[in-house]
């Protein structure tokens, strides 16, 4: 059976409406088969952000694992590289141009893992309206 990487055709409205609210037009392997099954378990949400810390760690991070005390994650990490710009004294805007590409990096390693899953669970757990139709 293939799984279906098109958020529009998700069978949960509310995964549909956060997935374009993130501009999600195609789902990872791993959120595509997450979420046809119309929710998104504990087991789901804590792959996800085993998914993210593998990711991170790859890019060169040292990534914590730490849960509030809601039991969510709080993603919390740094950054070796940066450590050594600061520690060396490179001048600001350099290390502002190191944060910013090192955003980037963050921005695309919590895509296709964390990001929507993340979103998703907290919605399902403690419902804020926003993405309510």
């Amino acid at each position: 059976m293939s799984i279906n990487h098109d958020p529009k055709a998700l069978q949960n409205p509310m995964h549909v409406r956060v997935a374009a609210a993130f501009r999600i037009v195609e789902l990872s392997d791993f959120e595509a088969r997450v979420l046809s099954k119309g929710y998104v378990s504990r087991e789901d949400y804590d792959e996800a952000y085993l998914l993210y810390a593998e990711k991170m760690t790859a890019a060169g991070f040292r990534v914590e694992h730490l849960l509030n005390s809601q039991g969510y994650y709080v993603p919390n990490f740094s950054s070796a590289a940066r450590d050594a710009l600061v520690a060396k004294g490179d001048p600001a805007e350099e290390v502002a141009k190191f944060e910013s590409e090192q955003w980037t990096t963050i921005q695309n390693c919590e895509l296709g893992t964390f990001r929507l899953v993340n979103a998703i669970f907290h919605e399902q757990s403690q419902p804020s309206g926003q993405f309510d139709s």
